[in-house]
């Protein structure tokens, strides 16, 4: 028995009933991490940026609302922000998330689990009801190791412990591997913790018949029965010119 630890019991008696609250019904809930996979080019970003706009928007159950985007592969003013503006989202309640380092003032990635203080002081902040990490890898630790089960998991636990404190949805972007197997759930690369640990599992991926598309699956639910396939597509868009700015071309999802 440790001298410092002390088990502590309590009857469900004592624990009354919640409902699952949802960001996207069915699909994104509340206070919970959901991942979104799919191979690179598909529009796994650009699904995120649009439920992001849609709460927003307050075409949402839960918004209006604000979103963070924390991005480690997308440039903030030439992708992201024209991606946001073609799904029309209010980008005022939209905030990009930096870290700056106390010692020498330089601004630093994310770190995961290092940094999930900070992401919670700035959604209690902002009052943000999406956190979006694109991809998920990249804010991890060096010290994580993406391959052990119990390495990701210790990991991830921290981000689960911040969206049901805050009440809001994490969302994290991860790629699929190149591998032959038929059930996109068991492409997720890294460690079967990437699909353990988040509540829900939504996987993007080509459609068999029409290149053009795309198939939104769910592929895990904790809290009942996966929602419906979608399709959807990503289409180009040129932006109007503003304040002198030249047009922008830039694509979204429909």
């Amino acid at each position: 028995m440790s001298e410092n630890r002390r088990a502590k019991l309590i009857a469900y008696t004592e624990i009354p009933d919640e409902r699952v609250e949802w960001l996207w019904p069915q699909r994104v809930p509340l206070g919970a991490v959901t991942l979104l996979a799919g191979q690179p080019g598909l529009g796994k970003s650009q699904v995120s940026l649009a439920l992001a706009a849609r709460l927003t928007l307050g075409e949402l159950p839960c918004g209006p609302a604000a979103a963070i985007v924390a991005t480690a592969e997308d440039h903030r003013a030439a992708v992201i922000r024209p991606r946001l503006r073609a799904a029309q989202a209010d980008l005022d309640r939209v905030f990009d998330i930096r870290v700056t380092r106390l010692d020498d003032l330089c601004e630093d990635g994310l770190l995961l689990p290092l940094d999930v203080g900070e992401i919670e002081a700035s959604v209690e902040e902002t009052g943000t009801r999406l956190v979006i990490l694109d991809p998920l890898v990249s804010f991890l630790d060096g010290r994580v190791d993406s391959w052990k089960d119990a390495s990701v998991r210790q990991a991830l636990a921290p981000l689960a412990g911040l969206a049901e404190r805050q009440a809001c949805a994490v969302l994290g972007v991860v790629h699929v591997n190149k591998g032959l197997s038929g059930d996109p759930f068991q492409r997720i690369s890294g460690s079967v913790g990437f699909q353990g640990a988040p509540r829900s599992v939504l996987v993007l991926g080509p459609h068999s018949d029409d290149a053009d598309q795309r198939v939104l699956i769910h592929s895990k639910s904790n809290y009942g029965r996966e929602a419906a396939s979608l399709l959807l597509a990503v289409e180009p868009i040129l932006l109007p010119a503003r304040n002198g700015s030249p047009e922008i071309q830039t694509s979204r999802v429909v």
